[in-house]
């Protein structure tokens, strides 16, 4: 479930390529950069796309913290399943509706189910 998968999600991810890199690797076609779209009901997977080049990200350790919104530099899998390796720029909002969760110690639970 979605919350498991945000408390597993911290051992999961890997390191971001170096921009340099992401740079190198979208150049040579290895890698393709565009628009981090999560799924309405979890921020833990969605899609990416970009000119005709599509993916799903299925899970959290191939979102790899990007937040809906990010422009991000992903690979693709044969099965029309990818991960993003790195992120290019953040949307970062200027605010979040959401509320405190006392019994969890004051985590922050968002409205917006595409937000972590």
């Amino acid at each position: 479930d979605d919350e498991a998968a945000a408390e597993d999600a911290s051992q999961l991810y890997e390191t971001h390529v170096a921009m340099s890199e992401l740079v190198a690797k979208v150049a040579s076609g290895a890698a393709w950069q565009g628009v981090f779209r999560s799924a309405r009901s979890s921020p833990w997977r969605g899609s990416v796309a970009a000119d005709a080049i599509a993916a799903k990200i299925p899970d959290a350790a191939a979102v790899n913290r990007a937040v809906d919104g990010d422009v991000v530099v992903f690979v693709k899998n044969e099965d029309d399943t990818g991960k993003i390796i790195g992120i290019v720029t953040r949307k970062w909002r200027q605010s979040y509706a959401g509320s405190l969760l006392p019994s969890s110690g004051g985590l922050f639970e968002p409205m917006d189910k595409r937000i972590p």
